[in-house]
């Protein structure tokens, strides 16, 4: 029934479609690519949402109702109106340095002469 024939190993010299062959060969392999890369797609895309989606579901169902201290909130946002108001700096500030220098000037002069006065009898 059946013949055992020895296997034909040897390599025959390529024929007219070995090049037909190499193409096929190559554009299998680019499918392939192409559908992992449609499979990594949809899992980073479609999946990754969903499960967001369901994560905040979830979580949303948790929220419980908060009250709100208003006496907090209408503080707050007076604090607020206050910081973003612009301060307006005064025209009449002193100059400190040279008030100083000035103050000195009028110690020393007003020591000598005081010294000078007291000395007399």
């Amino acid at each position: 029934m059946f013949q055992n024939k020895p296997l034909n190993l040897k390599l025959r010299p390529p024929g007219k479609y070995a090049g037909w062959r190499l193409l096929s060969i190559l554009l299998m392999g680019i499918l392939l690519l192409a559908a992992l890369f449609t499979y990594y797609f949809i899992y980073n895309n479609i999946y990754t949402t969903l499960a967001d989606a369901n994560a905040v579901i979830a979580l949303n169902s948790q929220i419980g109702g908060e009250t709100v201290d208003q006496v907090a909130y209408e503080k707050s946002l007076e604090l607020l109106k206050t910081k973003e108001t612009p301060y307006a700096i005064p025209t009449t500030t002193r100059d400190v340095f040279r008030n100083n220098i000035i103050e000195m000037y009028e110690q020393k002069a007003s020591t000598t002469t005081s010294s000078t006065v007291s000395s007399t009898p």
